[in-house]
């Protein structure tokens, strides 16, 4: 994924504004604390400014149907939940491996401190069956979501990690290598896939056969790569044949997320701050525009979160605004044969706000599981919020969701990273609450007349 800075001052303020209602998403107790005075700490700088390159033009729109679109109907399936069970592991919820038993997780461990830039993050295997853990990397905490990524093919996680080369000592910054990395399982043994990252950026395909990332070029400000797998090792690096003029530059670069098309040569990039969204064709370099449009009142529609069906068919999105506050985030399903729209919207407060914020894809190509959370002002001094996260089934072609566990409270620590359903469709991990404690929850699933 690629971390940046926005182009405008007022986009910089809605993404500012939006982080710092995600991070409100759980209540905190704080604890007062004497005050120390001491010398500023070093900050974590990027490493050269590179000349400023063109304004990016935009890609023509997409025309539909997508190549490599599956045409045929999904069928839906039924699907009955059991109540959660409560593991005794936490953290964010990466994705399930093809097995449908273990789950790559991020966790932050109180223990590890490095005593350069605070507490140290680990990348786990989780065995949902026998909760056994095993740890693959630990890397320094950059703050952002910077997800790790499976590869069957090799058995190995893709990470990208910061390596702190030293400290200038005239601007008091740390200067850092952005790398990628890939871990069999030994963290103590984990090796170097690529360095002088302008950005993190990584995407793998789904199958595990390639891998695209973006890096610092002697010709260009930046560059896309792709590395594929053959005989159980990685290739050396080869260009992607792309006009990298919409990544903008180093003074103005710009931050988009990527998702991996299943079974297609297609990426899928989205800039929240911008409301920019394209496909990128990994093979020829050709690329076309998605445009969600504006809200009624004139906001550009970001998508803040992202989700292919496994046939690839469709794309789930949660959607926002660059409004002050955000009033709303919906859920929106493309048809990539159609170029059809779902939009629709569950759990409204008393003032008809609503909120989703994470979603993940039934096996069936039809339903969802999705958190939405219920936002409503309370009479208390000051005004206070009392929010509430809950599970839904969703079925976005008739547009109906169905509350799983009325009495459950799940939690939204942030989007992306909350839930997860197996390929085999038999379990479901979540983020939920026990108390004040969030931990993760594992709920079987029934289908059909399983």
């Amino acid at each position: 994924m690629l971390f940046a800075t926005p182009k405008t001052a007022a986009q910089s303020g809605f993404l500012i504004i939006l982080i710092f209602l995600l991070a409100a998403c759980s209540a905190v107790t704080v604890t007062p604390q004497a005050t120390v005075t001491s010398p500023p700490p070093p900050t974590l700088t990027s490493v050269p400014t590179i000349t400023a390159t063109p304004e990016p033009q935009q890609p023509p729109a997409c025309a539909f149907p997508l190549a490599g679109t599956a045409m045929e109907e999904s069928k839906p399936e039924t699907y009955t939940f059991s109540e959660p069970r409560i593991t005794a592991r936490y953290g964010d919820i990466v994705s399930w491996l093809p097995d449908s038993q273990n789950v790559i997780i991020m966790t932050m461990e109180e223990h590890l401190f490095d005593g350069i830039m605070g507490h140290l993050q680990t990348i786990e295997l989780f065995n949902t069956k026998t909760q056994a853990v095993q740890i693959y990397a630990t890397r320094r905490s950059f703050g952002s979501k910077e997800f790790p990524a499976w590869n069957p093919t090799l058995n190995a996680i893709i990470y990208p990690a910061p390596n702190v080369l030293g400290l200038d000592k005239t601007t008091n910054h740390f200067i850092v290598d952005q790398q990628i990395r890939i871990s069999y399982g030994n963290p103590d043994d984990t090796k170097t896939l690529a360095h002088d990252l302008p950005r993190y950026y990584i995407s793998v395909k789904s199958d595990g056969s390639q891998v695209v990332y973006l890096e610092n070029s002697d010709k260009q400000l930046y560059q896309l790569y792709s590395r594929t797998v053959a005989q159980g090792s990685l290739e050396n690096e080869q260009i992607i044949p792309f006009n990298s003029d919409l990544f903008g530059h180093r003074d103005y670069p710009i931050t988009y997320d990527t998702v991996w098309r299943p079974n297609v040569e297609q990426v899928f990039f989205k800039s929240p701050e911008l409301g920019q969204s394209f496909l990128l064709d990994i093979n020829t370099g050709k690329i076309c525009a998605l445009d969600f449009g504006d809200t009624t009142w004139g906001e550009k529609i970001w998508v803040i979160a992202a989700r292919w069906s496994p046939n690839g068919r469709y794309l789930a999105m949660v959607r926002s605004s660059g409004g002050t506050p955000v009033d709303f985030s919906d859920l929106a399903v493309l048809d990539t044969t159609t170029g059809n729209l779902y939009v629709m919207a569950f759990s409204p407060d008393a003032q008809g706000r609503h909120y989703v914020w994470d979603i993940t894809w039934a096996p069936d190509n039809y339903h969802l599981a999705a958190i939405g959370k219920v936002s409503a002002y309370q009479h208390c001094a000051p005004n206070c919020m009392d929010d509430v996260d809950r599970l839904y089934l969703v079925d976005f072609i008739s547009k109906k969701a169905d509350l799983i566990f009325p009495s459950i409270q799940f939690s939204s620590g942030s989007i992306g990273n909350n839930l997860a359903w197996s390929p085999d469709g038999t379990k479901i991990l979540a983020q939920c609450l026990t108390g004040k404690q969030r931990r993760l929850c594992l709920i079987s699933v029934h289908i059909g007349g399983q």
